[in-house]
C-alpha cells in the first residue's frame, strides 16, 4: 500500500503557487487525483496538482479551512524535495511581492540568494 502524506504549508495565493509550480518544472492540472510510487493514486482529488513527469509523482494542494493550503505527495525523498523547492520559490516570491508594497521599495532592484543554491 502506497501512502501519501500531507504537509501544511503557509501557502495561499494560488496564482503565485501556480507560478511557482511551473517554474518548478511541474505541469499544473486541477481537480486530480495525484501520481504515488508505482503508479499509485491518491484516495482523493485535489483543486491543484503540480505533476511531475519526471518523477511520474505529483504534488497535490488541497484548501485547508484556514485558507491555506495542504501539500500532499507520495512518502518520497525526491518529491519531498520537489515540494520544498516550490515552497521556497513561494516564499521568495510573497517576499518580494511584500517589499514591492512597502513605501520607498517600489521599483526597487531586489536580489534573493538563497544560500547553498
Amino acid at each position: 500500500m502506497s501512502h501519501f502524506t500531507a504537509v501544511h504549508t503557509v501557502i495561499s495565493d494560488v496564482n503565485i503557487l501556480t507560478q511557482c509550480l511551473k517554474e518548478c518544472g511541474l505541469r499544473v492540472q486541477t481537480g486530480i487525483a495525484i501520481r504515488g510510487y508505482n503508479g499509485s493514486l491518491s484516495p482523493v482529488t485535489y483543486p491543484i496538482a503540480g505533476c511531475c513527469d519526471k518523477l511520474q509523482q505529483d504534488l497535490g494542494y488541497a484548501l485547508s479551512s484556514d485558507g491555506t493550503y495542504t501539500c500532499n505527495f507520495h512518502s518520497d525523498a525526491a518529491v519531498g524535495e520537489l515540494m520544498a523547492k516550490v515552497a521556497q520559490k513561494y516564499a521568495s516570491r510573497m517576499a518580494l511581492e511584500d517589499a514591492a508594497r512597502v513605501r520607498g521599495l517600489t521599483g526597487a532592484n531586489v536580489n534573493v540568494m538563497v544560500h547553498g543554491r
